[in-house]
């Protein structure tokens, strides 16, 4: 799901060529300006620039934010409400705000416009009325332009993502822990006894010639195979070592 998310493509104005083009989630940057259709989810934290109506307002849907499905306004900000896609390339500013957090409903930050988009530079407050957050989407809306504040895992909604508490008791953890230790205590004993048993059968099993080495021994204690005699020996000491004893 992650993968096929990180795949959605938006719209991006690139500034050298002057036109928007289309880049998936993944590339999207802090600074980029994107557009978001009706119906479309927004691809990071945004902030509002414009709308396709007069009034700089938009509606959104926060239900995977918070759960609530009726719709919420946003407003533009009145400096830059009026662009649109063939003025976009006019916007000129740099916002300043805070660092990223989880708070969904509180941000803080200001918004110095600069020529063309202004005559004059000016510094403006940004409330969270202008913020359209990663996770909403837009309706009742035919696009809007929003630049990006946030992107990846800055943005609110993985702010505030957490790992599931985990509903097993503490006896089921240590017991876990205490089964993992047992078996590299058995693995390690079983290995340790193999390479030993291995390297004294090549070495010392041809000096007893009252074993018939020449004729009954098995393979599994054949002298000139002692990788054989390695892998049979730890097959059956993990066996013999891993058996419970029965009670009566």
């Amino acid at each position: 799901q992650d993968v096929e998310v990180n795949n959605r493509t938006v719209q991006v104005f690139n500034p050298s060529l002057g036109q928007f083009q289309a880049r998936t989630w993944r590339d999207i940057r802090v600074g980029d300006i994107i557009i978001v259709h009706k119906g479309e989810y927004f691809p990071a934290d945004l902030l509002f620039l414009s709308a396709e109506n007069e009034e700089g307002i938009c509606y959104i849907e926060t239900m995977q934010l918070d759960g609530e499905t009726n719709l919420k306004i946003k407003k533009a900000v009145d400096e830059t409400k009026d662009l649109r896609h063939d003025s976009i390339g006019n916007f000129s500013g740099s916002v300043t705000c805070e660092p990223p957090n989880s708070r969904l409903y509180q941000f803080t930050g200001k918004f110095e416009a600069m020529p063309p988009l202004v005559q004059a530079p000016r510094v403006l407050p940004l409330s969270p009325a202008a913020m359209l957050l990663r996770g909403c989407s837009l309706c009742n809306t035919n696009r809007v332009y929003g630049l990006v504040i946030y992107a990846g895992h800055d943005t609110k909604i993985f702010m505030n993502s957490t790992q599931p508490p985990s509903k097993r008791s503490r006896i089921e953890r240590t017991v876990d822990r205490i089964i993992f230790f047992m078996f590299g205590l058995l693995f390690s004993m079983c290995l340790t006894g193999c390479i030993y048993f291995a390297w004294w059968t090549a070495r010392y099993m041809p000096q007893h010639w009252y074993l018939g080495v020449d004729s009954s021994l098995p393979r599994e204690y054949d002298s000139s195979r002692p990788g054989v005699v390695a892998v049979t020996n730890f097959i059956t000491a993990f066996i013999l070592y891993g058996e419970q004893p029965c009670g009566t």
